[in-house]
């Protein structure tokens, strides 16, 4: 055990616990732009195209939670931003508007990633130590500074817009290059698989080798990709549930047990998260509305079935797997805007995968 000192508490010193037994700390020296305070939402707007030109920087390292020794370091330059919505926390009400700038809420550490990104700074590492070392040439920037996320089967994903997608490594190397959005699924039995899945602009379904070359295409629609595992993938196509065959695109089932009324989209539960053990998945769902209700249902991935698992809960679910141990996150709203954040407010176990 390790008291942390003063300097953990200092001005643009931030700190989040992170995998592997390891602290994240981020120390910023560049600076943020001010809070910005608006009557309405209308007088806000406009202040928010403004850009911001940055300067400073930040200094991101994992160090060992009990002794306090440093493992891994990475540096970052503030490039500033061409909009100011671009980082902006919007909050408001009837009181009035305002948009705030928290560098705390960005710094990430994820299981697979640690990572701070925001306004003009972009830091990353991976939780088990290593530099990511993304290209800094002008020409391939546009790659690399706008969403990007872990691949289940090792990797980033990385997007130009709906024009392509790649997935790269820690040094920015190009792995897989497609057309269109990529689709990584939420959970996988974790296993490889060199089938790779994007979306067109058109909306159809292609699915990839991993040399780019098109192995089929299929026009159902486009949604999420929830559980890629034995043998298919199941896509949430507006609240329906089907599973493709990876290697032909053959539609193996379809369940409309979840959708709601005819035509109504918000009587159809979302989809929140998804795990699974190679056969069954288990899948968070919410129903629209102020004050959200979550369920999990467990479905069959041969047959399609779906099974109540009896978990009901007041606020928003998230599935998450730890050592073949599901684990469910329940979070509440914070604030009036559930689009700005949540809290976690309790964790339980659902026992072995």
């Amino acid at each position: 055990r390790r008291a942390l000192d003063d300097r953990y508490a200092a001005d643009g010193v931030v700190v989040a616990p992170a995998a592997h037994g390891a602290l994240a700390v981020l120390e910023l020296s560049a600076s943020l732009p001010e809070r910005i305070d608006a009557d309405t939402f209308d007088e806000l707007s406009p202040q928010l195209e403004k850009g911001w030109a940055g300067g400073g920087d930040a200094v991101l390292r994992l160090e060992d939670a009990l002794t306090g020794e440093t493992r891994v370091e990475a540096s970052a330059p503030s490039r500033g931003v061409d909009h100011l919505w671009e980082c902006a926390h919007v909050t408001g009400g009837p009181d009035g508007a305002a948009a705030e700038f928290d560098a705390a809420a960005s710094l990430v550490a994820s299981p697979v990633v640690v990572e701070y990104r925001h306004c003009g700074v972009d830091v990353a590492l991976t939780s088990d130590g290593e530099r990511i070392d993304w290209p800094d040439a002008e020409g391939d920037r546009g790659w690399y500074e706008r969403d990007r996320a872990p691949y289940p089967d090792g990797g980033f994903v990385t997007s130009r817009g709906p024009e392509r997608s790649r997935i790269v490594d820690t040094s920015g190397e190009v792995l897989v290059e497609v057309p269109g959005w990529l689709v990584p699924p939420l959970a996988t039995d974790g296993t490889g698989d060199d089938v790779v899945l994007a979306v067109s602009t058109s909306g159809e379904l292609t699915a990839f080798e991993r040399d780019g070359s098109e192995r089929w295409r299929s026009d159902v629609g486009y949604g999420p990709a929830l559980v890629r595992a034995a043998g298919v993938v199941v896509i949430d196509i507006d609240g329906a549930l089907a599973a493709f065959d990876l290697r032909t695109g053959e539609e193996v089932w379809r369940t409309s047990e979840l959708s709601g009324e005819a035509g109504d989209r918000y009587a159809t539960p979302y989809v929140l998260s998804a795990g699974t053990d190679g056969t069954a998945a288990l899948v968070a769902l919410a129903a629209y509305g102020a004050s959200p209700r979550s369920t999990v249902v467990r479905i069959d991935l041969a047959t399609g079935e779906t099974t109540p698992t009896g978990v009901e809960i007041d606020g928003l679910a998230w599935l998450s797997a730890v050592d073949g141990n599901v684990i469910l996150q329940v979070a509440g709203i914070d604030g009036e805007m559930p689009i700005y954040g949540t809290a976690v407010e309790t964790v339980r176990g659902l026992g072995p995968a």
